[in-house]
């Protein structure tokens, strides 16, 4: 299937933005991390078998994107870097913080919104693996380390709570 890549400057380095169409309608799946290559694999079977597109991160094969501006090396969460509360928080939380590299990564999530046409879609499937005992739907309970992130929780009992799906709108 073919790729288009645009590479956007990030800090004294780069993050390529990496777009598989199928060629045929279909949905938009998103992989943000770029160590979760399972849920590429995956994406790319849908995709060959029943249409769409996949947007894809690459930079340096880990989970959290890292680039340096100046003596400073900033770390970042990309789940966390389209709200700026959401960039913020997680600079914070990777060690270093400034309003010069939050506006990089705001221009990073803004391109990258940009070039995938996602603030378009009604609908966007994000990509992720995971293993087990790590991180779960239980993880946005009470006392869980995710808690208060998520509006609501709901698990099925009996279900393997690894295997969920977030929503950003009830039906």
């Amino acid at each position: 299937m073919p790729e288009s890549v645009t590479t956007v400057p990030l800090g004294e380095g780069a993050v390529a933005v990496v777009v598989t169409e199928s060629g045929r309608p279909g949905r938009t799946y998103v992989n943000l991390h770029d160590n979760e290559n399972t849920a590429v694999e995956a994406a790319r079977a849908i995709l060959a078998r029943h249409g769409g597109r996949m947007v894809e991160l690459r930079h340096t094969g880990e989970r959290n994107i890292t680039f340096t501006r100046g003596d400073t090396t900033y770390t970042f969460d990309p789940n966390r870097m389209f709200t700026p509360a959401g960039i913020e928080a997680t600079l914070r939380r990777f060690g270093a913080f400034s309003p010069a590299a939050a506006a990089e990564v705001e221009r990073l999530a803004e391109a990258v919104l940009e070039r995938a046409g996602l603030d378009t879609m009604s609908l966007v499937v994000a990509l992720h693996n995971n293993t087990d005992a790590n991180y779960s739907a239980a993880s946005y309970l009470p006392g869980g380390s995710e808690d208060g992130n998520a509006a609501e929780v709901f698990l099925v009992e009996g279900s393997d709570p690894d295997d969920f799906f977030f929503v950003t709108e009830r039906s």
